[in-house]
């Protein structure tokens, strides 16, 4: 299924002063991206061994050759890393192989951020359980320049690293219990400054709103108080981040599932909280996706929740936001010979109104 022509028709439909003869790079353009999936596993008895599955960030329009290249080339090392972390634990639980009801696992989901003509950034999420008393996950924040293809550092994206540094060194003081390592503020210190501390580099995203700097467990404190976050945004910290990458009109969102998101569903002029989960029929092969306001005002008449599903499996879910604020929803189904259905609705008043079938 051509996913670019889909986009194209949604576009034409939904994102105001989007025309499609301006689809040159422009400013305020959106950009399509779509995540692909891979597996591999080993199996002994029926039993699974281990398994890895890792994603990988795509650009399946025209144009745009330079970020493909620089996608495709960290879609390889990603592949290449988790195959050599997969044939490193394999030889393990061969000998120690998972008790029943366990699950090993490797395991790199990439979710979405933002993406248009500006900036392409996502979380790469790194989680994995071979044994022992917990697994582990690590966030990895990637941000890309779409002209050059190249990987942003916070510095290009803020006005003043070192106003940052502070900005994010009070916030994080703000919200430590007593909990952290004593020394976190060198280790801060030194992630800002030379790039790199104690337990890894400096970590982050910019979504439309504004950054989000994540520090992960065991950077500035124990696996117990999992990870910290400093968010930063355009309308509460205007001085900090450069006015050029503040979002234009039209937008798109990968969802995660049980992840919340915002989104202006009832058309009230405020984004409310909401969240969506997935259940699936094993006997007839369908899933369902249900979205449920979560936020402020969650127990309100209007609150929903809206289901809508489809023959085979959920992929990929979407929020596409036009530039007058109207939200839509992307699925995608993929069931037997990759065979994929594209499903968008237009979200309004807590309703979805199916507006293409492909």
């Amino acid at each position: 299924m051509a996913l670019g022509a889909g986009l194209a028709f949604l576009m034409a439909v939904s994102l105001t002063g989007c025309e499609m003869d301006r689809m040159d790079q422009e400013a305020d353009q959106p950009l399509f991206v779509e995540t692909r999936r891979s597996y591999d596993g080993e199996w002994k008895d029926q039993r699974c061994l281990l398994r890895s599955r890792w994603d990988g960030l795509y650009v399946p329009v025209d144009g745009w050759d330079t970020l493909k290249d620089g996608l495709d080339q960290y879609n390889a090392e990603i592949s290449q890393e988790t195959g050599e972390r997969f044939k490193e634990n394999l030889s393990l639980v061969r000998e120690d192989p998972p008790e029943p009801g366990q699950e090993y696992y490797i395991e790199r989901e990439i979710r979405v951020q933002r993406a248009d003509s500006r900036i392409v950034s996502f979380w790469d999420m790194d989680s994995s359980y071979v044994g022992g008393a917990h697994g582990s996950y690590y966030a990895h924040g990637v941000n890309f320049d779409p002209a050059s293809g190249k990987r942003l550092a916070l510095s290009d994206v803020v006005t003043d690293l070192e106003a940052v540094y502070q900005y994010v060194k009070e916030d994080v003081k703000s919200q430590d219990d007593g909990s952290l390592y004593p020394e976190y503020e060198e280790t801060l210190e030194a992630m800002f400054h030379n790039g790199s501390g104690d337990g890894g580099q400096l970590e982050w995203i910019m979504d439309r709103d504004g950054i989000t700097v994540v520090f992960n467990p065991y950077v500035l404190g124990p696996w117990s108080e999992g990870s910290l976050e400093s968010r930063m945004t355009f309308a509460d910290c205007p001085d900090l981040l450069l006015e050029t990458y503040r979002a234009g009109a039209g937008a798109a969102v990968q969802l995660s599932e049980g992840e919340p998101f915002y989104a202006d569903w009832d058309r009230d002029g405020e984004k409310e909280e909401y969240i969506y989960t997935v259940q699936v029929d094993e006997e007839t092969y369908t899933s369902s996706i249900t979205l449920s306001r979560t936020g402020e005002g969650a127990e309100t008449e209007a609150a929903g929740p809206w289901e809508a599903g489809d023959h085979g499996s959920l992929t990929d879910v979407w929020l596409l936001e036009a530039g007058d604020g109207r939200p839509f929803l992307w699925l995608e189904f993929s069931s037997e010979n990759d065979l994929r259905v594209l499903e968008v609705f237009t979200l309004q008043n807590e309703n979805g109104t199916l507006v293409l079938y492909y």
